[in-house]
């Protein structure tokens, strides 16, 4: 993969040899496997030859589907996941390798090449667009450190990734060579970070997406850099493509779009150097913005970026997730083999987990977790300077009393104590919990980072509900049963960032789960969560794609209730609405909040709730006595009438906006409203109804 070029991190060739990963123990399916399945698979313990003469085809498709695993048709599962390894060496296919759901595929040191150029353009007599991959994913996915080398003849059709939906997701470090397209891309939303493109006709095209961000591109000796003109067949386009901290060289034009008309695109460049392209924006065939050697345009005054948030070239800061490459295997501690840990889904691991994560870290090793469910009853504490690493997503996993009391929540991973300043580095785990767990805050986060990205968490997920061994499935919490059921409330709060505390999040999916993947129809359920993650800090932390998904009761990340904290850089979080109509409403407070006195907050928030109802035209729902918590009030509203449907929820309204508007809290959940345009500003949660009226979670 060459280097961005000047201004931009150097990009490191990792060399081949042996990896960690080869020399550790591995993990067993805890709940729902069958006997002797494997969650690791070395491709050559297949009969993967990898000398690039003997076809590979066989083996590798062996490799990902034995075990009776979650193939075509099967929808979702999360019972039998598998890492398949290819250690260093040239494996020939000559037939697709199909990835399963739940796989990884790792390559030694995490290097793939994927080298197309013997692919032919016609098959059968029939002309074919061969796609390096095909990545039609979701959340929790990623691609990345992958080089994909296609044809660089004229009449090549190949294209490096093919994606034509999806909601994802994130993908980075992946370079294309050569091929009609590199990356030709569709979904709903996506961060891409550290791409590289030479010699592509198009380097990227985007045929639809609500948003996508492109970030520390290097595109060079191409026809067009970024094609986001087309459209799919119902019309729908790019809606929203950022371009930041990208150089575009020796290319013709660098951005084709459309920025006129109805299905118009949202088209942002920041810090986009070109060099040697002469036509910058186009749209219709008309120079929109000339590029030339140099461009820039200059305001009035200088653009303020937080030094806090960037890097020594003022570019965004960004962390790649730590490799290890250079770590052997004995400098990983294993909470089974070294700990004792079972990670069985059934035992405690609590003692084990923290007397490993405290020997660990004072030896100066990684703490690893071999795949299983680590059921834990208290709290893990997470030292300054840990490191842990799971195997295909190890899933720590609340249990029990501690976590059962709605009054009174208890963490289940505390990261750090208040005032620590140090390194702490999480990736490839799951945190989960067996329900129900009302009092759960599945981790506080309290590190401060000693250097910009010296703390942060990379490909890890919170996952509520909706798997075996969760107890919060389709049969336990099934959807809209015309009654709160406490045996349905899973967590109190899903992730708290404390004051002072700082991390660089990449690759991170907070969800509540709204369907149940380990069931074939994949059934909807009701499942409680009272807060989504909660920011409360003074430095800056680098979250740079956080996938927060609020299905259900969810939203964004509370906003910082701090009013003097400085702003955060967030990559492309998703927040969607609930995906069915919620009900019954709401019928008690949570109790949840971790901090005291919010005033100037709420002075705030009712600040930019009057300018939203003024400029926007949507009716104010506000609820009677709705703290974010037990000691903040919120403010009394003017000019707002009070009204109450007979189910007990209340909705408050501009007198002079007329009745038509008070259908808006209801389009909440049923996604439609009678006042145009609307904008959901308010978020109120499902579980978050106070006695008399009212939600907990008025200011979303």
């Amino acid at each position: 993969m060459k280097d961005l070029g000047p201004g931009f991190p150097k990009i490191e060739k990792r060399q081949a040899g042996s990896f960690w990963m080869e020399g550790v123990s591995h993990g067993a399916v805890a709940i729902g496997g069958s006997a002797g399945y494997q969650a690791f698979r070395n491709v050559k313990d297949f009969g993967a030859i990898g000398d690039g003469k003997t076809d590979d085809t066989a083996a590798i498709n062996l490799v990902i589907s034995s075990g009776d695993r979650c193939a075509e048709n099967c929808g979702s599962s999360t019972v039998k996941p598998a890492l398949v390894y290819f250690p260093s060496g040239t494996y020939l296919v000559s037939k697709s390798v199909i990835g399963y759901y739940n796989t990884q595929l790792v390559g030694s040191v995490r290097n793939f090449i994927i080298d197309m150029r013997a692919v032919p353009n016609v098959l059968n007599g029939q002309s074919v667009r061969p796609a390096g991959i095909h990545w039609q994913v979701a959340q929790a996915t990623s691609l990345q450190n992958i080089q994909i080398v296609m044809s660089s003849r004229e009449e090549s059709t190949h294209m490096g990734i093919f994606m034509e939906n999806g909601s994802g997701g994130f993908m980075s470090n992946v370079s294309f060579s050569g091929g009609a397209i590199g990356a030709y891309l569709g979904n709903q939303q996506f961060t891409i970070r550290k791409f590289s493109f030479s010699g592509c006709k198009v380097a990227v095209e985007t045929h639809w997406n609500w948003v996508f961000i492109a970030k520390s591109f290097l595109i060079e000796n191409c026809q067009v850099a970024f094609n986001i003109s087309p459209s799919t067949g119902n019309g729908q386009g790019t809606g929203s493509m950022t371009i930041m901290d990208t150089s575009i060289l020796n290319t013709g034009i660098g951005v084709i779009t459309k920025l006129a008309g109805v299905n118009r695109t949202s088209l942002i460049l920041d810090n986009v150097k070109l060099i040697n392209t002469p036509v910058g924006v186009s749209d219709d065939d008309k120079t929109m913005l000339a590029g030339g050697s140099t461009w820039g345009a200059v305001l009035p005054g200088d653009v303020q970026k937080p030094a806090d948030l960037l890097d020594e070239n003022r570019n965004w800061f960004e962390k790649s997730k730590p490799q290890y490459q250079n770590v052997p295997a004995s400098g990983f501690y294993d909470v089974k083999v070294t700990g004792g840990a079972r990670g069985n889904g059934q035992s405690d691991d609590t003692a084990a987990i923290n007397a490993v994560l405290q020997a660990a870290t004072s030896a100066g090793k990684i703490a690893y977790f071999p795949h299983g469910i680590y059921v834990v009853t208290n709290t893990i504490f997470v030292p300054q300077g840990a490191k842990i690493v799971g195997e295909v997503w190890s899933q720590i996993q609340a249990s029990g009393g501690k976590f059962g009391d709605i009054a009174n929540p208890h963490v289940v991973v505390k990261v750090g104590n208040a005032g620590d300043v140090g390194t702490v580095e999480i990736q490839d785990v799951i945190f989960g919990v067996r329900g129900p767990t009302p009092g759960a805050i599945m981790m506080e986060w309290n590190i401060k980072a000693s250097d910009k990205g010296a703390a942060g968490i990379w490909d890890a997920h919170w996952m509520i509900g909706r798997r075996i061994g969760s107890n919060l499935q389709a049969a336990q919490c099934p959807k809209m049963t015309g009654k709160v059921n406490p045996n349905y409330i899973a967590g109190s709060l899903l992730l708290h960032i404390t004051p002072n505390s700082s991390g660089y999040f990449e690759n991170v999916w907070v969800w509540t789960a709204d369907h149940d993947l380990d069931v074939a129809s994949q059934e909807q359920i009701d499942i409680y969560v009272g807060q989504r993650p909660y920011v409360w800090t003074e430095p800056l932390p680098w979250n740079w794609p956080v996938q927060n998904l609020r299905p259900d009761n969810e939203g964004p990340p509370r906003p910082s209730h701090n009013p003097n904290a400085p702003p955060r850089k967030r990559g492309a979080p998703a927040y969607p609405e609930p995906s069915y109509s919620l009900h019954p409403r709401a019928t008690k407070k949570y109790h949840i909040d971790p901090r005291e006195g919010a005033e100037q907050a709420w002075d705030k928030a009712r600040r930019e709730a009057e300018e939203s109802l003024e400029e926007q035209e949507v009716s104010m729902l506000a609820l009677e006595n709705a703290p974010i918590h037990p000691h903040a009030r919120p403010p009394t509203i003017p000019d707002i009438e009070k009204r109450q449907y007979s189910d007990g929820a209340f909705i408050f309204e501009r007198a002079d906006y007329g009745s038509d508007c008070l259908e808006t809290l209801y389009a909440l959940w049923r996604n439609s409203s009678l006042c145009e345009p609307f904008n959901t500003v308010f978020s109120p949660s499902y579980y978050e109804k106070i006695d008399g009226g009212g939600y907990n979670d008025f200011f979303g």
